[in-house]
This record gives C-alpha cells, sequence and structure tokens, in this order.
C-alpha cells in the first residue's frame, strides 16, 4: 500500500469513530440508527483489518525513470490523448480517481517501463497501448 493510501484508511477510520460516537449518543430505540451502528461496526472492523495488515511501501530513492509501485504516470494512446494515473496497490485501487491497480493488466505492462516506452496490454476489446511520457513518485 502507498502511503497515501494507508493515510486515507486512517483517516476514514477517524471519522467511523466518530460517526460511531454520534450513533451511540443517538435514541437507541431507533431501529434506524441501530442499523447505522451495526453498519459503522462492521466497516470500522474492515478498516482496521485493512490497517492491520497494510505493509507501506515506500522508495528509499524512488527511480526518477522507472515505472515502479506508488509512481504517477503520464501517458499518451495512439489518438495522442493524454492520461494520468498513480499505480497502487489492490485495495487502495480507484479508477475513478486516477488510481490503478498495480496487479492489473495495466499496471503490470507498465511495471519497469520509462519514458518513451511503448507498453501494450490486452483487454476485453482487444490490444491497447499507451507511451509513457512522464513518470513521477510524489
Amino acid at each position: 500500500m502507498t502511503a497515501a493510501g494507508a493515510e486515507r484508511y486512517r483517516l476514514r477510520l477517524q471519522q467511523l469513530i466518530e460517526q460511531r460516537g454520534a450513533l451511540l449518543d443517538a435514541d437507541h430505540g431507533d431501529l434506524h440508527a441501530r442499523a447505522d451502528l451495526v453498519a459503522v461496526e462492521r466497516e470500522i472492523a474492515q478498516v482496521s483489518g485493512v490497517l492491520q495488515g497494510a505493509i507501506v511501501i515506500r522508495h528509499a530513492s524512488p527511480p526518477r525513470d522507472e515505472v515502479r509501485f506508488g509512481a504517477t504516470v503520464v501517458v499518451e494512446d495512439d489518438g495522442g490523448e493524454r492520461s494520468e494515473f498513480q499505480l497502487v496497490g489492490e485495495l487502495e485501487a480507484a479508477p475513478e480517481q486516477q488510481r490503478v491497480n498495480w496487479f492489473s493488466p495495466l499496471g503490470r505492462a507498465l511495471a519497469g517501463a520509462r519514458p518513451g516506452e511503448r507498453v501494450e496490454w490486452s483487454t476485453p476489446g482487444g490490444r491497447s497501448a499507451y507511451v509513457v511520457r512522464q513518470v513521477r513518485y510524489d
């Protein structure tokens, strides 16, 4: 997991603990509040479990020109359209937030690539390709 991903999980746990406190202070006769409390408790257990088992990967000296775990990559497709995303662990992946699973077909294709290199991978619709334009580590 990236350091940023671990921090997002820690913040979520803090929010859930605060939400649980508010629900505990609420009317216990309300069935909806009780159901909400059960859901919050379940998510607290899940998030706590993720944090307890997480291995945070930090590069002592990240490579400046090679795609590795945690890299933010700017790529260009054959039509000249650029995209940017970060390669993260499975539990952090959120394509809508430009965070791609390191073990996905795209993540595996990009592993070890350098700026200027073309990478290809299989998709359900056929083959796709990008040219790596920039690699950085935030």
